[in-house]
C-alpha cells in the first residue's frame, strides 16, 4: 500500500486536474488505512465526474464502513455512475431495485440496467441476468443458459457451475450429461475450487449420468482408473486436482 500511495501521490501532483488519479490515490489510502483522506479524495473525484470514485464511495456509504451509513446517498452515487456509463454503478443500482433496498422495487428498470451493463461487457451483470432468468424473476429459464455461457466468455468462472446445473437437470434446456460434465471440468480448471469441492464432497447434487461423463473424461485423460459408475466422492479428489493443474492432455507431441 505504501508504494501505491507514493506512486499515486506523485501522479496527483503531476496531473492535479485528473480525477482518475485522485480516485486511485483514495483506493490506495483506503487499503493503507488512511480512510479519512481516502473519503475526501473519493468525494473530490466523484464531484469531478469520476465514475469509479462514485461507485467506490457509494459502496462505503451503503455499508457504513468507517462512516455513518447513508443508503440514499449511496444510491444517488450509483445513479450518477450508471447514467455516466459505469456497469458497476448500474449493477449496484439494479440490485437495490430488485431488493427494494432503500428504494422502491422496480424489476423492469433493474432488468434494463443489467442488460445495458451486460451489453457493455460486464461478466457480473451477465451472470446475474442468468440467475434471474433461471429463477423466473426476470426473463424465462430458457434464456439462462445463454447468459451463463456469455458470462463465461466474459470471464466469470461461476458460469461453468451454473450452466452445468441447467444441463444436468434439464432446466430451461434439454438434459445433456456430456455437456454438463464438460462445464464442470472446465469449472474445475477455472474457478477457486468450488466445483472440485462439490464433486468430491456433495456429489449427490449431480445426476449419475453427469458423474459418469465426468469419470469417463478423467479416465480418457489418464487421471482416473476407477469404475465409471456415476459415484463421486473423495476418490475423485486426486484425479480432479490433476485435471485442475494439468488440464486435458493434448495430442501426442503437443
Amino acid at each position: 500500500a505504501d508504494q501505491a500511495i507514493d506512486a499515486c501521490r506523485r501522479a496527483v501532483r503531476a496531473s492535479p486536474e485528473m480525477p482518475h488519479y485522485k480516485a486511485l490515490l483514495a483506493r490506495a489510502l483506503w487499503a493503507g488505512k488512511g480512510r479519512t483522506e481516502a473519503i475526501r479524495l473519493y468525494k473530490e473525484a466523484a464531484d469531478l465526474g469520476n465514475l469509479r470514485a462514485m461507485v467506490s464511495l457509494g459502496l462505503i456509504l451503503e455499508s457504513g464502513d468507517g462512516v455513518p451509513r447513508d443508503v440514499p446517498a449511496a444510491l444517488a452515487l450509483y445513479e450518477r455512475a450508471a447514467e455516466g456509463g459505469s456497469p458497476d454503478g448500474a449493477i449496484n443500482l439494479a440490485v437495490a431495485l430488485l431488493q427494494g433496498s432503500g428504494i422502491a422495487r422496480n424489476p423492469a428498470r433493474a432488468a434494463a440496467l443489467l442488460t445495458r451493463a451486460s451489453e457493455q461487457g460486464s461478466a457480473i451483470a451477465t451472470y446475474n441476468l442468468g440467475v434471474l432468468a433461471q429463477d423466473g424473476v426476470l426473463g424465462s429459464p430458457d434464456k439462462a443458459l445463454g447468459y451463463f455461457r456469455r458470462a463465461i466468455d466474459l470471464g466469470d468462472a461461476r458460469g461453468y457451475r451454473a450452466a452445468a446445473i441447467l444441463l444436468d437437470e434439464g432446466r430451461g434446456t434439454r438434459k445433456a450429461p456430456d455437456a454438463a460434465a464438460e462445464m464442470l471440468l472446465r469449472g474445475v480448471s477455472a474457478d477457486s475450487g468450488e466445483v472440485l469441492s462439490e464433486l468430491t464432497g456433495k456429489a449427490a447434487s449431480w445426476s449419475a449420468d453427469t458423474l459418469k461423463a465426468v469419470q469417463a473424461r478423467l479416465k480418457a485423460a489418464g487421471y482416473y482408473a476407477g469404475p465409471v459408475d456415476g459415484k463421486g466422492g473423495t476418490r475423485l479428489r486426486e484425479p480432479l486436482q490433476r485435471w485442475r493443474t494439468s488440464g486435458t492432455p493434448g495430442p501426442k507431441g503437443s
